[in-house]
């Protein structure tokens, strides 16, 4: 198995998300309080990792890792992201995860391939981290073709892991937090 640059960065370094060069991306989000009241929080995602114009993130504030897919998802773009996010759950404490399909079009057979055997061989330690996976539904029909595989797998896999879609990315930040 071919080693990557975080691969290696992050066994070696117990704080590679503090040290990798970031760029935050702030989304607000109205939180409910109990009393009926809106408070408005803030967000903010540091981009770890891009590639082909799709983006692994995480805030670490609040334990939420996000993949955003964008146009067509090949197999080292998938390995590449998944893989990013694999790590920040299973050895940064985020135990939320965000798959935005917005714009996704196509995601290649070989990747989704790669994919589903990767989530069903990973399924039981994600199992004891993973406990809210929010999924942003595609704009176009093409991409709804594409995203629910990964779900659908992690649904059968990880029976009390808390699924939700959502239209837009707000609504979903919303329900994590």
């Amino acid at each position: 198995m071919k080693s990557t640059y975080l691969d290696n960065y992050f066994y070696q370094n117990p704080n590679t998300f503090n040290q990798v060069k970031k760029a935050t991306h702030s989304i607000e989000v109205d939180l409910l309080i109990s009393d009926s009241t809106k408070n408005l929080k803030s967000v903010d995602f540091q981009s770890i990792t891009k590639k082909n114009g799709s983006t692994f993130s995480i805030d670490e504030n609040y334990g939420i890792a996000r993949i955003d897919w964008n146009d067509h998802v090949d197999i080292h773009t998938a390995k590449k992201l998944i893989r990013s996010a694999f790590e920040a759950i299973e050895f940064h404490g985020c135990n939320k995860l965000v798959l935005d399909h917005s714009f996704l079009v196509e995601f290649e057979t070989e990747a989704r391939v790669w994919v589903k055997e990767l989530l069903k061989h990973k399924a039981e330690s994600l199992s004891n981290k993973l406990v809210k996976l929010a999924s942003i539904s595609p704009i176009s029909a093409i991409g709804s073709m594409y995203s629910s595989f990964a779900g659908e797998i992690l649904k059968d896999e990880i029976p009390l892991l808390k699924m939700k879609r959502f239209d837009d990315v707000q609504a979903a930040l919303n329900w994590l937090i």
